[in-house]
């Protein structure tokens, strides 16, 4: 008995020791109290442009599993891995998917809101609700890939990567998913339920094709149904 003993507390502890030696050769780091993952982007010194939805990074609260709240001063959204990422002492850091419910970033005036499970037709990647009302959503679809691009120098062509983007808008009003285009016509034609939405664009003089002006004209329609 003794013998067995001995032998198996000999294969645990090797276990043990083995599980211990693999993950300490991993370069990726997994923080549970903060829901972040280290991550490296030295592969991306050499592309042209930008993956990142924001040209700066912004302050943001994300809301746990658990309905508690994290505030970081630093995130931005990578359009390649559609993930969050914050910024800290120099160091970029992933969001790990499945530990929060939603992240809110302050930009400007706005709150932008990154989540996912908004719609079947969007997906289960994170998308960025620019406008978050009760009865109409705007959403922006922020997605890159990496291309092939040639310059055309004297004598040899040089061939690059660049960060190429495509965006693509949604308005959904009561749970009814439209792809849209930021437009006049389209955007009235979608909330002509609200008689004096055309004459207050007039007044406020709204730009259609500016993501701030309608979030504007948004706030005032959802308002409006309130009163």
């Amino acid at each position: 008995m003794m013998l067995i003993s001995r032998y198996s507390t000999l294969i645990i502890l090797s276990i043990v020791l083995t599980i211990n030696a693999f993950g300490q050769k991993g370069e990726t780091v997994y923080s549970a109290e903060a829901r972040v993952r280290s991550v490296n982007h030295e592969d991306y010194k050499d592309i042209k442009g930008s993956p990142y939805l924001f040209e700066d990074w912004f302050e943001a609260k994300v809301i746990g599993m658990d309905g508690k709240y994290t505030e970081y001063l630093y995130m931005n959204f990578n359009g390649l891995t559609h993930q969050l990422e914050l910024m800290e002492n120099g160091n970029t850091q992933v969001l790990i998917e499945n530990t929060y419910l939603k992240a809110i970033l302050s930009v400007g005036e706005n709150e932008y809101t990154f989540m996912s499970g908004i719609h079947p037709d969007l997906g289960r990647d994170k998308i960025c609700i620019l406008f978050d009302g009760q009865e109409i959503k705007l959403i922006k679809d922020f997605t890159v890939r990496i291309d092939e691009s040639v310059a055309q120098t004297p004598g040899v062509p040089t061939v690059f990567e660049r960060f190429a983007t495509t965006v693509t808008y949604y308005m959904m009003k009561r749970g009814l998913l439209v792809k849209i285009k930021l437009k006049k016509k389209t955007i009235l034609r979608l909330l002509d339920d609200n008689p004096n939405i055309e004459e207050y664009s007039k007044k406020e003089k709204i730009s259609f094709n500016s993501e701030s002006d309608v979030i504007k004209l948004l706030k005032y329609y959802e308002s409006s149904l309130s009163n």
